[in-house]
């Protein structure tokens, strides 16, 4: 991902804290349900990464012994 989460965070703040007006408002919502998917998305990939990791790490031990 080109933007740190952080980032996001701090756009989507700005973004709320300003006094939201029709199609504005409606971006607003978009935006934020994009952004909950992505933390959902990055989560998962994030947990399947541990996974995959753990489980190559667990070869690898084999390996040694």
């Amino acid at each position: 991902m080109p933007m740190k989460r952080r980032t996001l965070r701090r756009l989507w703040r700005s973004m709320s804290t300003q006094r939201c007006q029709g199609y504005k408002c409606s971006f607003q919502w978009s935006f934020h349900w994009y952004l909950q998917a992505l933390e959902l998305l990055d989560g998962g990939s994030d947990y399947l990464g541990k996974g995959v990791s753990k489980a190559v790490g667990d070869e690898q031990k084999k390996k040694h012994w």
